[in-house]
């Protein structure tokens, strides 16, 4: 059984072992970090397959494997040693109990040397050119990209580079099927140097797609099937691989290698790496077109109920977008990971969503009775919490909501939280609003204040009312601009590809 046992501070001993996807280290982290040094998500450790990697979450003193600082994710050895602060943990490999035994934390650990030796043997080989196991090398990393990526066109992108790095091709690129047209358009584009003039064939693009199976051209100028190809004529296009990126047997789209060294061709090796990675491509790919539907689907969702609150009181228009875009731009300059982020911009949309709830009168009109504590001014925030709690997997925002009026000093709020008992999102929006009211005349003396004047105002309670790190990352991000240019969800559009040269229909 693998795990994480920490070696360091009041839980010395204790065993965590590692059965999730993806386990966050750190304050707030499934496991919990005790030290003052550390994040509140500081690192993650995850599976791939049977194999395991740690990686650093942007915290702010980093994390350290074996003493040495890590920049990019790192695969864990047996005994490899975890340093966030003073506290260390081990990654080991602990005897499995049998049924019905107790586990120890303290048992002792076994060792998978075999394994380890594979791994490094396998390291060796590739350092040393050996063409198959470079083909290994390149399907473990085209299968971590997909465990680990979750944005689709860095994915396409990842996926092209490691694939056209492993065959040595001269330039490469990813088309997929656009779901309206039905059209194969360019998503990807790998050239290590610049191409005057893409070598592409829809000629032998077309036939892959037609016989659903890859293709290898050593040279397509002298291939019976191609020499007739306007475009394989004209471009003098030579060595080709194209294989289809297939999901549930359906082509989605293709991966397109070209090759024009002298005296170079494509293998048969090459193709059958190229049609593996097609196929976990092709799944990962449209696993994280349907994802980006359900995303673009809530994000819809939110921006419509943002417009009824807008309905009911027009002299709120405009406020859910100003105080999302406030939020965008304090959670980047705290460096949030990016699905925390977007929550937050969720939240701040949401914020004032309960004022649907209640009627002129001050009386809520969900039906129930109140089990919260505060005044009135906060109903709108329980009732918004209640609303958007009723939402499966939406808990963290709805907190963040019921909560963005405490003031650190527990004067604030349903429920009189102080400090860090407050969730960090909803510190963050607790500023977003109220930097929101003063620029917009919400705010003392009851007239729009310019940024510079809101930005002292809310300074004079940095650390009394508000959360003193929140507060210098809005200014930080006055200073910088941030403000003014930032981009949140909900403004983003389709990306344009950007791509060398021009890419037209040819036959």
């Amino acid at each position: 059984m693998p795990g994480l046992r920490i070696k360091t501070g009041p839980e010395k001993g204790r065993f965590f072992p590692l059965t999730a996807e993806k386990v966050v280290l750190g304050r707030e982290g499934d496991i919990e970090i005790h030290d003052s040094a550390a994040s509140r998500r500081h690192a993650e450790v995850y599976r791939v397959g049977n194999m395991f990697f740690v990686r650093d979450l942007g915290s702010t003193n980093g994390t350290f494997l074996e003493d040495e600082k890590l920049e990019d994710e790192q695969l864990l050895r047996e005994g490899d040693r975890i340093r966030i602060g003073s506290t260390i943990l081990t990654f080991e490999q602990v005897a499995q109990p049998e049924e019905g035994e107790v586990f120890d934390a303290n048992m002792p650990t076994r060792t998978v040397e075999i394994r380890l030796d594979q791994i490094k043997g396998a390291l060796a080989d590739a350092e040393q050119g050996t063409k198959p196991t470079q083909y290994l090398v390149a399907l473990y990393d085209t299968a971590k990209i997909i465990a680990t990526v979750t944005d689709r066109e860095e994915l396409m992108s990842r996926i092209l580079d490691v694939a056209g790095n492993a065959t040595n091709a001269d330039s490469g690129y990813i088309f997929i099927r656009d779901e309206e047209t039905g059209k194969l358009l360019p998503r990807a584009h790998f050239s290590p140097q610049a191409v005057e003039t893409p070598k592409i064939s829809s000629t032998i693009i077309r036939r892959v797609v037609q016989q659903s199976r890859a293709i290898l051209s050593s040279d397509a100028a002298a291939d019976a099937r191609f020499k007739t190809s306007q475009s394989v004529v004209l471009k003098r296009i030579k060595s080709v691989l194209c294989a289809p990126l297939v999901s549930l047997e359906r082509i989605i789209g293709v991966i397109y290698l070209h090759s024009e060294k002298p005296g170079v061709s494509f293998t048969d090796d090459d193709l059958e790496l190229l049609t593996a990675i097609g196929l976990q491509a092709g799944t990962a790919i449209e696993n994280l077109r349907a994802h980006e539907k359900e995303k673009q689907l809530l994000l819809g969702l939110v921006r419509a109920l943002a417009s009824a609150i807008e309905l009911k009181d027009p002299t709120i228009k405009g406020r859910a977008d100003r105080c999302c875009v406030c939020a965008a731009a304090i959670g980047t300059q705290l460096h949030m990971p990016k699905d925390q982020l977007e929550r937050l911009q969720i939240a701040s949309m949401l914020h004032d969503i309960g004022m649907i709830a209640i009627s002129e009168s001050g009386l809520h009109s969900v039906g129930r009775e109140r089990v919260y504590t505060g005044g009135p001014q906060y109903e709108h925030a329980v009732l918004g919490a209640d609303i958007v709690g009723r939402i499966g997997g939406m808990a963290d925002i709805a907190a963040a909501i019921r909560h963005h009026h405490e003031l650190l000093d527990g004067s604030g709020g349903p429920n009189g939280l102080k400090g860090d008992a407050i969730p960090l999102m909803a510190r963050v929006l607790a500023v977003a609003d109220a930097y929101e009211r003063l620029t917009s005349g919400g705010g003392v003396k009851e007239r729009a204040m310019p940024a510079k004047e809101a930005l002292m105002e809310l300074g004079k309670e940095r650390g009394k009312k508000y959360d003193p790190e929140v507060i210098k990352a809005l200014i930080l991000s006055h200073r910088d601009n941030a403000l003014i240019p930032v981009q949140t969800i909900f403004d983003i559009q389709t990306a344009t590809i950007r791509r060398t040269g021009k890419l037209e229909e040819t036959h």
